[in-house]
Formats: structure tokens, C-alpha cells, sequence
């Protein structure tokens, strides 16, 4: 009698923002097919695939005796192996299985809302069912790979400035996983003052990105001139005074 054919699973991978806003997607799987020459009859186009022992069941009976009376035994039928195909009539593609194994390219639907470990089940899309039964399933589970917690997408940085540029404000360059950043320094930036870039960091698969963490390192010069001497003597003694 036709049987029913096997289901199938594979397992495909989706970035966070196909799977939140849904997509198509082809797949390319090698699985089994009905064999393109015998069109899934296992027998040699023009013969009979039927093994004539078993009549295409793949099973044959004979009677048993025991205590009290005969009683029907079905065993496997010997000459088709339990396939119900002639082994002299086989296809040569299949060898009488009905079945061979080629590219196929699926296309599935990826519904928006899809989260990691989803299974979407495509019917009639897996293994073909032997002697004329229906095509089992194929099941395509979804992998959406985990989202770094935000603070892991943060990325720090130091960067030098100099005296005046600290006391004046100025900017300063910032390389950073997207490209140079110019960032401005406030007047007055203290030594080890932090300033925090928003969405300069890391990106994830779902189009989150951390923050950029900058560091002020206020560079203090050694090995003054006599005029930066005077000047730094000047501005101590205003201030000085100031006070």
C-alpha cells in the first residue's frame, strides 16, 4: 500500500531584523526526490514495476502450522527484498527505490515576529512517499542568534589632549569600530573626564549598536620654553590673584 513519505528538518540562520520584520528566503538543500526517470514507479520506463511474487506488496504469506490448528505468516518477499518492485524491471537511476537525491531550492516564507527556535513546517515539501503515497514535510527551524546585552556593544576609548585644548576646548579625532570620529572638548575638560558618544560602539545582528565611552587624558608638558614658562607663571598668578 502507498506510504506516506518522511519528514524532513533543516535549520537555517536569520539576522534579528529579518526575523522582527519578516522576509523571503530561498534555500538550497540536496534531498530526496522521485526519481526523474522512472517518475517515482522504481521501474525501468515501459516495464511493470509490480514484482510479480508479491504483486507489488512487498510481502508475501505462507501458512504455518502449530498446536491446535494453521495460522498466516507475512514475511518480506524474497525476490524484491520487501520493495513490491521487480528486481529484473528496476530502474537504473533509483535500483527500484523511486527515489534519488538532487539540488531542490525551497522558498520560504519567514513570518514577521519569528523568534529563535521557530519551526516553520512546509507541507508536502519533504521526502516522497514510496509507491505513489503522499510527500511527507519539510520543517525549517529558525536560528536567530542571541543579541549582545547592550553594554557588551559599548567600546571605550582614551584620547591625548593637551593643556590648552583642555583649558580652551577644542575637538579631537576618535577612531572607533565606524570610522573616525571628530568629538568636541568642552573648556575646562578635566584630566580623566568621560564623555559618552551614543551609538558609536559595536553593532549587533539586530541593528543595535552600543555607545562610544571616551576618556579624557589630559597630556601635562614636560620641558617647557621660557616663554610657555612665563605664560603658565602668568595664568597662576591671575588666577592667583583671582582668588
Amino acid at each position: 500500500a502507498p506510504r506516506r513519505g518522511e519528514d524532513y528538518e533543516v535549520e537555517i540562520e536569520l539576522s534579528g531584523e529579518d526575523a522582527s520584520r519578516g522576509t523571503g528566503k530561498e534555500i538550497s538543500l540536496n534531498l530526496p526526490s522521485a526519481c526523474r526517470t522512472c517518475e517515482g514507479t522504481g521501474a525501468r520506463p515501459g516495464a511493470s514495476p509490480q514484482c510479480p511474487s508479491c504483486h507489488g506488496t512487498g510481502y508475501v504469506s505462507r501458512r504455518a502450522r502449530e498446536a491446535g490448528g494453521f495460522f498466516s505468516v507475512s514475511t518480506p518477499c524474497p525476490r524484491c527484498s520487501g520493495s513490491g518492485v521487480d528486481p529484473e524491471a528496476a530502474c537504473p537511476t533509483c535500483g527500484g527505490r523511486g527515489v534519488e537525491v538532487r539540488p531542490r531550492i525551497i522558498e520560504v516564507t519567514i513570518p514577521p515576529g519569528t523568534e529563535n527556535g521557530t519551526v516553520l513546517r512546509l507541507r508536502g515539501q519533504g521526502g516522497p512517499g514510496p509507491r505513489g503515497g503522499a510527500p511527507g514535510d519539510l520543517r525549517i527551524r529558525v536560528r536567530v542568534p542571541q543579541a549582545a546585552p547592550p553594554e557588551d556593544l559599548d567600546v571605550r576609548r582614551d584620547v591625548s589632549i593637551d593643556l590648552p585644548t583642555a583649558a580652551l576646548g577644542g575637538t579631537v579625532d576618535v577612531p572607533l569600530p565606524a570610522g573616525t570620529v571628530e568629538m568636541k572638548i568642552p573648556p575646562g575638560t578635566q584630566p580623566g573626564q568621560q564623555f559618552r558618544l551614543s551609538r558609536q560602539g559595536r553593532a549587533d545582528g539586530s541593528g543595535r549598536r552600543g555607545d562610544a565611552i571616551v576618556t579624557a587624558r589630559v597630556q601635562i608638558p614636560t620641558g617647557l620654553s621660557d616663554e610657555e614658562r612665563r605664560h603658565l607663571e602668568a595664568l597662576r598668578t591671575g588666577r592667583s590673584g583671582a582668588a
